[in-house]
């Protein structure tokens, strides 16, 4: 396998808030062109432990890019607003609240970044359904003469509250994966090691695929023997079933994306299984790994030592 990189051209529009012009499809100038307000993401999800009567503080980052790549030299405020039309949209003062409220933010002078802060009720959350929160903005204003737009490019910006249980499946297991198209190969990785990581009910693998640094007892199918600096994929168990963490690549090191359909989501989840008289724990997790002949879905069950 080739260690490959893929390139990604984007537009970006800006949006003047003043004239509502719209200028044209060009990358921002460092130098001579205006300075742009955005996002740091289009979507983005954040993990709360469900705890009746807790709130989370959370931060929606803003950056400032193009001009001549500094900060500028007076405040700027930026207007934003929500946006519902989601079906699945969070409920302010029931989900969430903003912690300063006026719809606006400053980029202090001096600053290339801010925050919009929320407040969440994680009690609220509905970890199977997770309601988001989308913020557009709207226009940007500096107390000096400086030329400021609000990006086109990442002006909205899309937050899933994802709500989690309290956690406990680090371990050594018995993997057994299933590559299940093309199907017609296993992989056994009878050390298979889960760890946690900082964050509350997030875990981190040893392999992906047949990608591993242990190696293995084989299966029908070859195994690739990689280096062990976070081979395996990053997790996070949701109240008995398990999402992948969103924009992971295979190994940390190949360009090739591992992600998860909502349909291999739900099917991802915890058991048990008895084994002479032993209860242990049984996670099955499935997931998707790009390639360039095509993307291959796999199954992996792990079996508690």
């Amino acid at each position: 396998m080739k260690n490959f990189k893929r390139l990604f051209y984007f537009s970006l529009i800006a949006l003047g808030f003043a004239s509502c012009d719209i200028g044209g499809d060009k990358a921002p100038d460092f130098g001579s062109g205006p300075s742009l307000t955005q996002f740091t993401s289009a979507e983005k999800f954040a993990f709360f432990n469900k705890d009746a009567g807790a709130t989370y503080t959370y931060d929606i980052p803003v950056t400032l890019i193009g001009g001549n790549g500094l900060a500028l030299n007076s405040d700027a405020t930026i207007s934003y607003e929500v946006d519902n039309t989601s079906t699945s949209a969070a409920v302010v003062g029931t989900n969430y609240d903003f912690v300063t409220p006026g719809m606006k933010v400053v980029l202090p002078a001096g600053k290339t970044f801010t925050s919009i802060q929320i407040k969440v009720y994680s009690g609220t959350l509905n970890d199977q359904d997770p309601p988001s929160v989308t913020l557009k903005m709207k226009a940007v204003a500096t107390n000096g003469d400086e030329n400021v737009l609000v990006s086109g490019g990442l002006f909205k910006t899309k937050v899933v509250l994802q709500a989690q249980c309290s956690s406990a499946v680090a371990g050594t297991y018995n993997l057994t994966v299933t590559r299940l198209t093309p199907s017609a190969a296993t992989y056994v990785f009878p050390t298979e090691v889960v760890s946690a990581t900082s964050n509350a009910a997030e875990y981190l693998g040893t392999s992906t695929a047949n990608f591993s640094p242990t190696g293995g007892p084989g299966g029908i199918g070859t195994i690739n023997v990689i280096p062990p600096s976070n081979a395996g994929f990053t997790f996070n168990d949701v109240c008995g079933r398990f999402k992948l963490k969103p924009d992971q690549t295979l190994a940390s090191y190949y360009s090739n994306k591992v992600s998860q359909t909502p349909a291999q989501y739900a099917l991802s989840s915890q058991s048990s299984v008895v084994v002479g008289g032993v209860t242990k724990r049984v996670l099955t997790i499935q997931y998707t790994v790009d390639f360039a002949a095509g993307p291959r879905t796999y199954k992996g069950v792990y079996t508690q030592n």
